[in-house]
């Protein structure tokens, strides 16, 4: 895995760390501007060395923790072991009230191919 992808992954361990995975919320709580710093998690932009240097600086993190993988998951992943689509919608889906989740959830279950709710419904 390259740098740049480690760095990205430690900063969305980071942002989950802290901020349960809102990067609004997390950029709001270190006083960072936001467009970079999704700019980083989104893989549009790498991570510099001057950026991961304050990062550890800023969280009292040992020179060099960004540049070594923490998450121990696969580089097409985000921690927790999601593509970043499902964790996206993860995110939005957690906004939404119990009921509309509810019905979310079934409209799924109605949308999956046959071979696929069988898979779901093992789990």
């Amino acid at each position: 895995m390259e740098i740049r992808e480690i760095r990205r992954w430690n900063l969305h361990l980071l942002v989950e760390q802290f901020a349960s995975g809102n990067a609004t919320q997390y950029c709001e709580q270190f006083q960072l501007s936001y467009k970079p710093i999704q700019q980083v998690l989104s893989g549009a932009k790498k991570m510099g060395d001057r950026m991961a240097r304050q990062s550890e600086e800023r969280h009292g993190l040992e020179t060099g923790w960004m540049d070594v993988s923490h998450s121990g998951e696969p580089k097409d992943s985000v921690p927790g072991g999601r593509s970043e689509e499902a964790l996206r919608l993860a995110q939005q889906i957690e906004k939404l009230s119990a009921e509309d989740r509810s019905l979310l959830e079934r409209l799924i279950e109605k949308l999956l191919p046959p071979e696929q709710k069988k898979k779901v419904n093992r789990k």
